[in-house]
């Protein structure tokens, strides 16, 4: 099954609950056979010491593993002075909890900062969050 198929049935019509109540876990099992592990690097993003003269506060990152599908929406090329400058971004589809500017580090390193996570429901059941993620080239 292709790439844009998946994103496809991922954006089913909910009214047809027992047709589609499992449309995540066939995603991933999909892909896992076609292609690769969805084992990604989660850091939450969480709060540390005050700073006594600015105020702001530590910024502390708890690494877990968590399931994440990853596909690349577009790319953004910019004409700098420097040169050029290539912003990524991505769709990430996961069961497990995420926040916002969560980072995400894929199988091949690259880093995601996540800057919208979006659940979505069948009726009253979650099934899974679908996230903006945002390259960070020069992190790490």
């Amino acid at each position: 099954m292709p790439i844009p198929a998946l994103v496809d049935l991922a954006q089913v019509d909910f009214s047809r609950v027992n047709v589609y109540n499992h449309v995540f876990e066939d995603i991933l099992s999909s892909i896992k056979k076609q292609f690769c592990s969805m084992n990604v690097t989660r850091q939450a993003l969480g709060l540390g010491v005050q700073d006594s003269v600015t105020g702001w506060f530590q910024k502390l990152y708890s690494p877990s593993t968590i399931e994440m599908l990853i596909l690349p929406k577009s790319a953004q090329s910019q004409a700098l002075n420097l040169g050029y400058w290539v912003n990524m971004d991505a769709l990430g589809f996961a069961i497990d909890p995420v926040n916002i500017y969560d980072l995400i580090v894929d199988s091949i390193s690259r880093n995601w900062e996540i800057k919208t996570v979006q659940p979505h429901f069948v009726g009253d059941d979650f099934y899974f969050f679908v996230c903006d993620l945002k390259e960070l080239p020069l992190y790490g």
